[in-house]
């Protein structure tokens, strides 16, 4: 299955729109029992530091799926890959939902 992201923050200063799909599962199947590792908070997001999550923090995410900056590792696996994305996804929309 796929998951789609799409940048709907109302905000008319933010000109970054776009729209992001992605495959979810990647082939595996779930597990009975959920596995347990350090998540990041999701306020720990803004990786630009401009106060604000955004496309551009986003960008800078699939940026270190390139060059493997673990800094951006948001599932505590020692990877940064779609999973992370998935994660800040998740994040992204609980904070857009909670305004």
């Amino acid at each position: 299955s796929t998951a789609t992201l799409i940048d709907a923050t109302g905000n008319p200063s933010d000109t970054s729109e776009f729209s992001l799909c992605f495959e979810v599962t990647d082939g595996v199947e779930p597990t009975p029992t959920p596995t347990e590792g350090p998540i990041i908070e999701c306020d720990n997001l803004d990786f630009d530091g401009d106060q604000i999550v955004d496309s551009r923090d986003l960008l800078m995410l699939l940026a270190a799926i390139d060059s493997g900056d673990l800094n951006f590792d948001l599932t505590g696996d020692n990877l940064v890959n779609d999973d992370d994305v998935f994660r800040f996804s998740q994040c992204w929309y609980a904070m857009t939902n909670a305004r």
